[in-house]
């Protein structure tokens, strides 16, 4: 969801946070479970993007945007 606030692509995401775009797609699908490595390195690129977390929600900052 944070992902499509920013308007990223997988790719995009990937690029920005060092994950292989098939690991997102995977996780997306329901098909795997990130690693706690994985979910920091999401977070951090979505942190650096201006999304912010919340009570298992997140919200875009749209003036933040890079």
């Amino acid at each position: 969801m944070a992902r499509a606030g920013l308007q990223w692509s997988q790719a995009e995401l990937s690029r920005r946070s060092g994950v292989a775009s098939a690991t997102i797609a995977a996780f997306e699908k329901g098909i795997r479970s990130p690693y706690p490595r994985t979910v920091r390195d999401l977070e951090t690129a979505l942190k650096s993007a201006g999304v912010r977390f919340f009570n298992g929600g997140a919200c875009v900052n749209k003036d933040h945007q890079q």
